[in-house]
C-alpha cells in the first residue's frame, strides 16, 4: 500500500476520470441528437422516395 501520496494521486485519477466521463456524456447527447435529426434522410429513406419526393423535400429546405 502506499501512503498518502499514493491516496491523493488516486483521488486526483478519479476526478480527472469524471470529468472526461462529463464530457463524454455531452459528445453521446450531441451525436444521439445529431442521429435523431438525420434520421429521416437516411439512404434507405431516399431509396424509397419517388424522384419528384425528394425534389419537393429539397425545395422546401431552400425556402426555409
Amino acid at each position: 500500500m502506499g501512503g498518502p501520496g499514493h491516496l491523493l494521486c488516486q483521488r486526483r485519477e478519479v476526478e480527472r476520470l469524471k470529468s472526461q466521463m462529463a464530457d463524454l456524456r455531452d459528445v453521446v447527447e450531441r451525436i444521439l441528437g445529431l442521429g435523431a435529426r438525420l434520421k429521416g434522410e437516411t439512404i434507405e429513406v431516399l431509396l424509397a422516395k419517388s424522384d419528384i419526393e425528394i425534389g419537393i423535400g429539397l425545395l422546401g429546405r431552400r425556402e426555409r
